[in-house]
């Protein structure tokens, strides 16, 4: 039988126990109210800047801001013409002080002409270029030179490629877009014979190149947190 000092113990220590035990989920409750603002959201950015540039090696260089994005050599103007693909994305619609946490660059490779990937792989440039662009982007200095492959075989179809530190690197510079070159990995161009290209649509109604169909304009997929 216990005694009634026993009795006053054992109810002390119940009251504390219950103590302990509110405070803990009291805590716990906030833990999880502070995470769930850590929700992220996920904003599409369709391409408002695509074209090519040929480099102009024996003809004048040329630009062509508005079409498709073509990438390898153009032999029906010369031999030694490369041929690189730019696109662009706005970024002034996007919160301020955003933290992304991905950012994945899409387009779809939609024709090829010849042999390209005899001059490699399709890699990509993070660069910065004034809109229309000119032909002096061809050779410009990149902000971060092939920053990825994008494509490495004929198929056509989607591509992807992670562009995080490239997007997170213009938002944090504050410029407004985000823009890519797009080139041969090995060469700028095979020297001779017909045309080697990979064309990727400008967009879904107007590609220039190839069958328009949905979904083929280049976009540009942020994750962020607020």
């Amino acid at each position: 039988m216990m005694t009634p000092r026993a009795y006053r113990l054992a109810a002390l220590a119940a009251a504390t126990l219950t103590g302990s035990l509110a405070v803990a989920c009291s805590s716990s409750s906030s833990s999880v109210g502070l995470s769930s603002n850590d929700r992220s959201d996920t904003v599409t950015v369709a391409a408002e800047q695509t074209g090519f540039v040929e480099s102009g090696a024996g003809d004048p260089a040329f630009a062509s801001p508005g079409s498709d994005i073509i990438v390898g050599d153009d032999a029906a103007r010369d031999p030694l013409i490369g041929v690189r693909g730019f696109v662009g994305f706005d970024l002034t619609s996007l919160p301020r002080g955003i933290n992304v946490q991905s950012a994945t660059l899409v387009a779809a490779q939609c024709a090829i002409s010849g042999s390209p990937f005899i001059l490699g792989n399709v890699v990509v440039d993070h660069v910065t270029y004034a809109v229309p662009f000119d032909t002096t982007v061809f050779a410009a200095n990149a902000i971060a030179s092939q920053v990825g492959t994008l494509s490495t075989d004929a198929s056509i179809g989607m591509r992807s490629l992670a562009v995080t530190s490239s997007v997170a690197n213009d938002i944090a510079a504050s410029r407004g877009s985000s823009q890519f070159r797009l080139r041969m990995s090995t060469n700028n161009d095979a020297g001779n014979g017909p045309s080697n290209q990979v064309i990727f649509a400008s967009d879904s109604a107007h590609t220039q190149d190839c069958t328009p169909a949905s979904g083929q304009q280049p976009r540009l997929i942020i994750v962020f947190l607020p």
